[in-house]
């Protein structure tokens, strides 16, 4: 049977297999496998079925092409070095089904429109560029200099698309895809589910946007030359953006007070750890006193933990509520619950896109509960019983 090579490539690398893993498990040559994913050769029927089986995807998904392109410019992924290529590329093509979806929502419904605004940077981006940056970005919003509690809303609100990818993998904090789908400019941010701290989460997100404010417009190759420094920048960004310089300041009333940080966590939503090192990037701090607040730093977290455990203060007591994307789950109900677009609709239309894919691994890429779909498959019944 002819099936899209490509996708089968796809699908092999979002299940993390080599050409030589697939091969073993179907019963074929490595070959043959390279060979289908070439369109050099086509499986047969007994195959093909086989191969569905191993790579958990529909028939449906090989035999049916993408209808829209999507062309990635860049991906920064905030990954340690020892994350394998195999595993980076099936988060990479999770991403682009997860904007796919986004898509065939945006056909139905009225979704925001991205409002990231594009500022002047230096070819060498300084410190201070970064503050003034993150300043006037929380201008353009209309944020003032009040904590931002939920990043994640945010950046739905201004038109990013954002999904939380659920996953075993401890190596992937979190990336950002920058990418153009008819011809207009996307940002997909995708956050680890392993987190169980707003305050985390809140600046895994700042991270992210910090990426798509300061870098979105830089070649692959030069992410890849300077990875670390761009790292680095985006850190700071979000630090800057979470913690603005002058209301900061005036909340430090006594910063080499410990428990002042742990107080102020509940109004900043960000990690004592990030506010401490916030305090001596803007000088309130020196070094020497640093270091002191950081001995106390970890002796607090070592001591309040199990073994192996890094929780802060609020971190999973729920004073801090932890907030998730929101923006699939409403629009999908929103859609579904309606006849003209239902369950049912959107399946067949899911397909013709060339997104043919099971309830179980929708649930496992976007920010919605696991058996989602399950109150939706119901039809209407045709015959009722007759009550005497």
């Amino acid at each position: 049977m002819k099936i899209v090579g490509e996708k089968l490539k796809i699908a092999r690398q979002i299940r993390n297999k080599t050409i030589t893993q697939l091969a073993k498990e179907v019963e074929v040559s490595k070959q043959a496998i390279s060979q289908y994913e070439s369109e050099l050769i086509e499986p047969k029927g007994e195959i093909l079925s086989k191969i569905c089986n191993a790579l958990s995807f529909p028939l449906f998904f090989f035999i049916k092409p993408f209808k829209e392109e999507i062309n990635v410019s860049n991906t920064f992924f905030r990954a340690l070095n020892s994350t394998p290529a195999l595993e980076r590329n099936s988060y990479y093509e999770r991403a682009k089904l997860v904007s796919r979806i986004y898509n065939y929502l945006e056909d139905i419904l009225i979704l925001p429109k991205l409002n990231i605004p594009k500022f002047p940077l230096s070819d060498n981006v300084t410190d201070c560029e970064i503050e003034k940056v993150a300043s006037n970005l929380r201008h353009y919003w209309g944020l003032g200099e009040d904590p931002v509690f939920d990043v994640v809303s945010l950046l739905e609100r201004n038109g990013v698309i954002v999904s939380v990818l659920k996953s075993e993998s401890k190596k992937i904090d979190g990336f950002t895809q920058v990418y153009r789908s008819n011809g207009k400019l996307r940002y997909c941010v995708i956050l680890d589910d392993e987190k169980h701290s707003m305050a985390r989460r809140n600046f895994s997100a700042a991270h992210e946007l910090g990426h798509l404010i300061l870098h979105s417009y830089i070649n692959p190759e030069e992410f890849e030359a300077d990875r670390l420094k761009i790292e680095k920048q985006a850190n700071q960004f979000a630090s800057s953006f979470l913690l603005p310089k002058n209301s900061f300041k005036k909340d430090l009333i006594n910063p080499l007070d410990y428990e002042l940080y742990v107080t102020l966590k509940l109004k900043w939503r960000v990690s004592i750890k990030a506010m401490i090192v916030r305090a001596k990037d803007l000088g309130i701090i020196d070094y020497y006193q640093y270091t002191t607040l950081f001995k106390k730093y970890n002796y607090k977290i070592t001591h309040s933990n199990l073994p192996g455990e890094k929780y802060e203060p609020f971190d999973n007591d729920g004073k801090i509520s932890f907030e998730q994307p929101e923006l699939f789950e409403t629009a999908l109900e929103l859609s579904l619950d309606n006849k003209e677009t239902d369950y049912y609709f959107m399946q067949e239309r899911l397909k013709e896109l060339g997104v043919a894919l099971d309830d179980e691994f929708l649930c496992s890429i976007l920010p919605i509960p696991d058996n989602f779909f399950d109150k939706y498959q119901i039809r209407d019944k045709i015959l009722k019983i007759k009550l005497k």
